[in-house]
């Protein structure tokens, strides 16, 4: 309810004036929010460039490895008829492997 009167004026233009700084205010405090928002997207599509690299590079890491083990598990096949004889030694006190012996049976 607005009063008719000079201090009713002095009243609503005291608000108005409030109303606009508290207006000015968020303005500012909106582009502040907008400018962190911005840096963070710019950090987001860096480190995502990043990430799809490394994950690339992961990728051909792991087809390589299968190959790898594909290749020993051929060489495996092929030797799977050979025998292995490990002997351990005892040196004060100390065991090590003295000597390692493999036997083809191909």
């Amino acid at each position: 309810m607005i009063r008719e009167t000079r201090s009713g004026l002095l009243q609503i233009k005291k608000r108005i004036k409030l109303a606009s700084k508290g207006h000015r205010l968020l303005k500012e405090k909106r582009d502040s929010l907008l400018g962190s928002l911005n840096t963070l997207i710019r950090e987001i599509n860096s480190i995502s460039g990043s990430i799809d690299h490394r994950c690339a590079s992961a990728r051909i890491s792991l087809e390589h490895s299968v190959h790898i083990d594909e290749n020993i598990e051929n060489i495996a096949n092929d030797y799977s008829d050979s025998k292995i004889s490990v002997e351990q030694k005892n040196v004060m006190g100390a065991v090590r492997n003295a000597s390692c012996n493999a036997v083809s049976l191909l």
